[in-house]
Order: structure tokens, then C-alpha cells, then sequence
């Protein structure tokens, strides 16, 4: 299982400061734990203070992805409202895969001019390859290029061609939480941004057991999550007391907790 964590501001930060999130999250492991959050891979979706969007992902190296990855951002100081990150550890039907950057997140799907879901994924979709089947539509899977079809990368399709169908956003969240019950775990953190009432919002899915999950908010609007707390608190704590932000969300890892789907909407700035 992997490990996730984004934000969404009013007021930028470097994204440095994020990828030292994510380096410390891709090493956690507590002292009963298995294996690292991380280590397989890494991925990272921000939009900059300009609106420009950049994807860059890293697969398995000699070295630390996170620690490569950040070297594309040594000698600037780049910022972000709006950032999902992603390290990845991957499950055993995938491990020949690890080396593909295409097999890393965030997934985007985009198969439509009128909506873009951009996606990170913690867990494993057991019946992904039936979810794949059933899509309709027309759709265009970074991972397939490798020869491979990866679960997480399902999900965001599945959901866009639901909204696409003219499903609103609640129910249609409903319908892929419905699909995921009755798995070992799963947790979902996706951007959506569409037209009318397809919203600009982040969502969260969780079933079951994890990683984990632990989302803060305030009373701006702004948003931040992470898999784990300690990675959170270790390098920006400080800012989240300065900024009033409370917990709203709290799994722990092996935690089995169910969390209904959970609706944020953007603060209008952060997709300027």
C-alpha cells in the first residue's frame, strides 16, 4: 500500500516544502510495520500561482524517488495552491512494474473537454479489471502503454463517466464508494474540475484498512491531508496552528474504519 498527501491553499507554498513531505513520508514505517510507505515510485500534480499544471513521476531507482524527483526543483523556488502527491509502494501483482513512471501517480482522466478527475489512490481495487470492462466510453489509460492495466487508474474513469452520464457529484461518489465495500481497503483522494455543476472540488473515499487518512481544514476553506500525521507535523505543524486548521478526518494505519464520501470545494483562488 502506498502513501498520499496534498493540500489546497489560499496562500502558496514552495513545493520544496512538499516534496520534504513526501520524502519523510515515502521513508515512514512504524516499528510494526511491514514495509515503508514508500520507495516504488513517486508522483506529483500542482498547479502554480500562473494556473499551470505540471505532472512529474519518478518509478524505482538506485535511489530515493522522492530525493530524484526533487532535484527538478533544487534551484527554483517554485510555488503552489494546489498540490497531490503521491509515493508509491506497490502490491504483488505489480511489482514488475516499478520501474515505469507510467505506473506511478496521479492518474488523470480526461477523456472529455467538460470534466478532469486527477486521482491518488492508497490500497487496491479488487475488481478493477471487471470496473475496466464495463466502461462504456472511450477512455485513455497511462498504464496500458507499459502493457499493464493498474488499478488505481480505473478509478478516475469509473467516476468521470458516472458524472459524464449526468450523474451529480454525491451520487455518483456514492456509486464508486457502493463498488468498493467489502474490499481489505481502499482510500481515494481526487481533484475534480468541470463545468456547471460538475464542480471544482476535492473528494475523499476510505473503506476499510490503510495506510491511513487524516484531512484538516479551517475556516477559509483551505484543505490538507496526508496518510500520516507525523510527516505532516514534523515539517509543517508550525503552519498548521498558525492558520486555525482542526482535524476532520482521523484513520490510523490498520485502522478499519469506514468514511462516507466527503465533499470539499475549492477556494476560488487556488485554480487562478
Amino acid at each position: 500500500m502506498c502513501g498520499i498527501f496534498g493540500f489546497v491553499l489560499l496562500k502558496p507554498q514552495g513545493i520544496v516544502l512538499a516534496l520534504k513531505v513526501l520524502s519523510i513520508l515515502e521513508t515512514h514505517q512504524y516499528p510494526n510495520e511491514k514495509n515503508p510507505v514508500g520507495g516504488h515510485g513517486v508522483g506529483i500534480y500542482f498547479l502554480d500561482v500562473e494556473g499551470r499544471e505540471s505532472f512529474i513521476k519518478v518509478g524505482k531507482t538506485n535511489k530515493s524517488p522522492t530525493k530524484l524527483l526533487a532535484e527538478n526543483f533544487l534551484e527554483t523556488k517554485l510555488q503552489a495552491r494546489l498540490f497531490l502527491g503521491h509515493v508509491r509502494w506497490a502490491s504483488p501483482d505489480f511489482l514488475n512494474t516499478v520501474a515505469f513512471k507510467e505506473c506511478t501517480q496521479p492518474y488523470v482522466a480526461a477523456c472529455s473537454k467538460h470534466l478532469r478527475i486527477i486521482s491518488v489512490h492508497n490500497g487496491f481495487v479488487e475488481n478493477y479489471k471487471e470496473r475496466r470492462a464495463k466502461l462504456r466510453l472511450k477512455h485513455c489509460f497511462e498504464s496500458e502503454k507499459k502493457g499493464v492495466l493498474i488499478d488505481s487508474e480505473v478509478l478516475p474513469h469509473y467516476l468521470e463517466e458516472l458524472l459524464l452520464g449526468k450523474v451529480d457529484v454525491t451520487e455518483a461518489l456514492s456509486m464508486l464508494s457502493s463498488r468498493l465495500e467489502n474490499q481489505k481497503g481502499n482510500t481515494i483522494g481526487m481533484l475534480l474540475f468541470g463545468e456547471e455543476k460538475l464542480g471544482d472540488c476535492l473528494v475523499f473515499i476510505h473503506h476499510g484498512r490503510t495506510r491511513g487518512l487524516t484531512i484538516w481544514s479551517n475556516s477559509k476553506g483551505e484543505i490538507l491531508f496526508s496518510s500520516r500525521k507525523e510527516p505532516i507535523q514534523q515539517v509543517i505543524g508550525e503552519f498548521l496552528r498558525k492558520h486555525n486548521f482542526k482535524e476532520k478526518v482521523s484513520i490510523g494505519w490498520k485502522e478499519s474504519k469506514h468514511l462516507n464520501p466527503t465533499i470539499f470545494s475549492l477556494p476560488p483562488s487556488s485554480t487562478e
